[in-house]
């Protein structure tokens, strides 16, 4: 958008670069009409200067008008791409706030699965002691095998959430450094 503002502006200078060479050349005409040698030469030149200077000031007015039209067009092209840009900034801003908020929403979640996990697994833990010493070594020995067993599985979903949880960490400081 700022290479068109900066094409338009660059037109208007070139269109008032010449209007003002036309204007120089007008003036020089001028000059040159008193010095005509004979009265009909000069009524004839004067004629066709009139002429010719009548021509470029319509050639400068329209010059002038166009370049006018090119700084409005630009101008309101400029402003509309503005006001696109606002919005879509603005979008952009409402969509990485919501994303935070559901990151927020989300490592809460988790952290509250991973102390829900933790505890049911020293419950489970405890209950598979208590278990062991009131049906003897065997039944010690099976509780023991899926207390482990359990105790694999949560360490599994721990470590789940902690990737979870560090992958999210991740995210979240990119977002943050692209903000």
């Amino acid at each position: 958008m700022r290479e068109q503002l900066a094409a338009a502006q660059e037109a208007v200078r070139a269109k008032e670069s010449e209007v003002a060479r036309l204007v120089a050349e007008v003036r020089q005409l001028k000059a040159i009409m008193p010095a005509m040698g004979e009265a009909k030469s000069q009524m004839l030149a004067r004629t066709s200067l009139a002429q010719q200077l009548a021509e470029m000031e319509q050639i400068a007015a329209t010059r002038q008008q166009e370049s006018a039209a090119l700084l409005q067009a630009s101008s309101t092209a400029l402003k509309s791409k503005s006001t696109q840009l606002d919005k879509a900034l603005e979008s952009h801003q409402k969509e990485l706030r919501a994303a935070r908020e559901q990151t927020r929403r989300v490592v809460e979640e988790q952290a509250r699965a991973f102390e829900q996990a933790e505890a049911a697994r020293r419950e489970e833990v405890a209950h598979g002691l208590d278990a062991e010493f009131a049906f003897g070594s065997d039944v010690f020995s099976s509780a023991f095998e899926l207390s482990a067993a359990k105790m694999r599985e949560l360490d599994a979903q721990n470590a789940a959430l902690q990737r979870q949880a560090r992958n999210f960490l991740q995210t979240s400081a990119a977002l943050n450094a692209g903000t």
